[in-house]
């Protein structure tokens, strides 16, 4: 995918997402819905798809041996 579709994307999902959080009131502040709608999320995890990236659920990005999810991002 180009850089400027993926950038494309990558916003209609951030914006759905934000969306999302906004209705379900998750997100309670103009501030943190701009910083959601914003914050290039899928930078954070690069290995992750962008679907993923911008669930409306954690994004593991370490593991233990055990395979247990010690560092993610997360959703506000």
């Amino acid at each position: 995918m180009a850089d400027t579709a993926l950038d494309s994307h990558a916003a209609k999902l951030r914006n759905s997402l934000a969306d999302e959080l906004v209705a379900d009131g998750s997100i309670v502040s103009e501030e943190i819905e701009l910083a959601v709608r914003t914050v290039p999320r899928h930078l954070f995890a690069p290995d992750v798809p962008l679907e993923d990236a911008y669930a409306n659920d954690i994004v593991p990005t370490k593991r233990d041996e055990h395979g247990i999810t010690i560092s993610s991002i997360f959703v506000p």
